[in-house]
C-alpha cells in the first residue's frame, strides 16, 4: 500500500506548474519566440546568440496556497501550503559558443527538487541561432524515494525582422522524463519601442495534442526609459491549470531588478495537486548584473 501511495504522489507532481524567472512569470511563461538573456538558460538557448554581454543573476521564489479546499487536510506534509526556490545563472556570451550555468533548487509540492544545467548556442547566421540545454535533476519525494535524471532541450530562434522573432524547443526528446516532454513555437512581434506582443502554443505531443496543449500569450509596454510592465495569460491542459501573470521590471545599464506574480487554478483536478476553488499565487524577485 506503502507504494502505491508513493506512486500516486509522483505521477502528481510531475505535472506541477513550470519554475520560471521572474520575468516569465510576469508573462505568464510566454517567451520561446523572444531574445531573451538569462530566460536562455531555462527557456530557449539559442536567443542567447545574439548578444554581447554576460551576466550574474540571481531569483528569488516563493507560492502559497489560497482558498485551501475543505478536503484538503491543514496538517497535511503531503501538499503543503507554501513553496520556495531559488535560481542561479551565469551567462557568458563572449565565449566562442555563448552560453550559461544555472542551480536551481525548490520544493514542489510532493519533492525538493534540485538542477544544475549548462547551456550553449551557435549562430547559423545573423537571423538564426540553435542551442542546447543539458540539464541533470535530482527530487528527493516527501513520501520517500528520490529519482535523477539527465536531459537535453534544443532550441531554435529565427529574426525575420526588426520587429518580428520566432522560436521553437523541444523539452526532453529522449524521453528521460516523460511528463516533462513537450515541443513549444514562440512569436514576438514589436509594435512600437514601447510595445511587445509574445505567444506561445505546442504541448505535450505523446499523448493527444488537443487535449495536452498549452496556449501563453502577453504585452510587454515600456514606460519612461528603463521601466517595463508585463501581463500574461496561460492555459495549460496538460497540467489542468490555466492562470495569468503580471510584472515590473527596471532595467539599468548594468543593473536590472524584476518582481512578478503569478496565478494558477485547477481546470482538470484529476492532472493537478489543486483542488477546485483553490489558487497557487507565486511571486518572485530577480536582480542581474551585466559583467
Amino acid at each position: 500500500m506503502k507504494y502505491i501511495f508513493i506512486f500516486l504522489l509522483l505521477s502528481v507532481s510531475v505535472r506541477a506548474q513550470d519554475f520560471y524567472t521572474t520575468r516569465l512569470m510576469s508573462t505568464a511563461g510566454a517567451g520561446v519566440g523572444s531574445i531573451l538573456l538569462n530566460e536562455a538558460a531555462i527557456l530557449n538557448p539559442a536567443s542567447v546568440a545574439f548578444y554581447k554581454k554576460s551576466s550574474v543573476y540571481y531569483q528569488k521564489y516563493k507560492a502559497k496556497l489560497q482558498d485551501a479546499n475543505n478536503q484538503r487536510s491543514a496538517d497535511s506534509n503531503d501538499y503543503p501550503y507554501s513553496k520556495r526556490g531559488q535560481l542561479f545563472i551565469l551567462t557568458d556570451t563572449k565565449a566562442q559558443a555563448p552560453g550559461s550555468m544555472s542551480y536551481m533548487t525548490y520544493n514542489d509540492v510532493n519533492k525538493d527538487r534540485k538542477r544544475y544545467a549548462l547551456s550553449f548556442a551557435k549562430p547559423v547566421n545573423k537571423d538564426s541561432s540553435f542551442g542546447m540545454i543539458y540539464r541533470r535533476t535530482k527530487d528527493y519525494y516527501h513520501a520517500g524515494g528520490e529519482k535523477e535524471f539527465n536531459q537535453a532541450v534544443f532550441g531554435v530562434t529565427h529574426i525575420i525582422n526588426s520587429r518580428f522573432s520566432f522560436g521553437t524547443v523541444i523539452v526532453d526528446p529522449f524521453k528521460s522524463n516523460i511528463e516533462e516532454t513537450k515541443l513549444l513555437f514562440g512569436i514576438q512581434y514589436i509594435v512600437s519601442d514601447h510595445l511587445y506582443l509574445i505567444a506561445d502554443f505546442g504541448g505535450h505531443y505523446e499523448d493527444s495534442l488537443s487535449e495536452n496543449s498549452e496556449l501563453r500569450t502577453a504585452v510587454q509596454v515600456r514606460f519612461l526609459r528603463d521601466l517595463y510592465i508585463r501581463f500574461g495569460l496561460f492555459e495549460d491542459k496538460h497540467r489542468g491549470i490555466k492562470g495569468d501573470g503580471w510584472g515590473l521590471s527596471w532595467s539599468g545599464p548594468k543593473l536590472s531588478i524584476d518582481f512578478a506574480v503569478m496565478k494558477a487554478r485547477s481546470t482538470d483536478d484529476t492532472k493537478t495537486y489543486l483542488y477546485n476553488g483553490e489558487e497557487l499565487v507565486e511571486s518572485s524577485f530577480t536582480i542581474s548584473i551585466v559583467i
